[in-house]
């Protein structure tokens, strides 16, 4: 048994500016790439099991539209099969002064053992997601940011690192990935690491986690 890849862009708006989380699952699959029907069944559980509690964290002046599953076969390689998406209308829930500087809380993953597809792989030592930007008050003066404010953080964290229960197969498995990047036709997963555990690092940041604005 293979594992194949995707990889799900949660798309947004507040006010002028696109926000878009980017979140890696892999499924255990008997052949080497998508059916069509699996990767449609990512896109609804993602946008059914995860959206909500991410959106529950963001600005009341979020909005989520789109959910995107782009698949990636066995081999490491882009999948025949397109990219499947579906429209969404999910607001964002905590209130508050939206802090102007677009700071963000940055969320680290708790990472299981290497698995690579190739010989010389990238590293993948450590790998987080950036949420926000966040509100007023929840960034002391010291740079510390304090998830108190917000009291949906707690299930948030749990959904970063949670399954997706499907229908056709049993569970998508969270992961975190290191890539090659030679365009569309080339771009090639060459290791990853199970999302086990979600933790909130002590400070806020400026950065934009590669993995959310790929």
């Amino acid at each position: 048994m293979a594992d194949l890849f995707c990889r799900v862009s949660a798309e947004g708006r507040i006010g002028p500016e696109a926000v878009v989380n980017v979140f890696w699952y892999r499924e255990p699959s008997l052949v080497g790439d998508w059916l069509l029907s699996d990767l449609v069944a990512v896109r609804t559980a993602f946008a059914e099991q995860i959206a909500p509690a991410l959106a529950d964290v963001m600005h009341v002046s979020y909005n989520m539209n789109l959910v995107k599953v782009s698949g990636w076969k066995a081999t490491g390689f882009v999948s025949d099969v397109p990219p499947q998406q579906i429209d969404v209308d999910i607001d964002g829930a905590a209130t508050g002064v939206l802090n102007g500087n677009g700071q963000c809380a940055i969320v680290g993953a708790g990472l299981g053992v290497l698995t690579s597809l190739v010989t010389t792989p990238g590293r993948i030592a450590r790998a987080y997601w950036a949420i926000g930007p966040v509100i007023e008050g929840s960034v002391n003066p010291d740079g510390t940011f304090d998830p108190g404010v917000y009291s949906a953080w707690p299930d948030m964290l749990s959904a970063l690192h949670a399954d997706l229960t499907l229908i056709a197969v049993p569970f998508a498995f969270p992961i975190k990935v290191s890539q090659t990047s030679g365009g569309a036709q080339t771009d090639r997963v060459t290791a990853w690491r199970d999302c086990e555990d979600a933790f909130t690092r002590p400070y806020a940041s400026f950065r934009r986690s590669r993995m959310n604005r790929k």
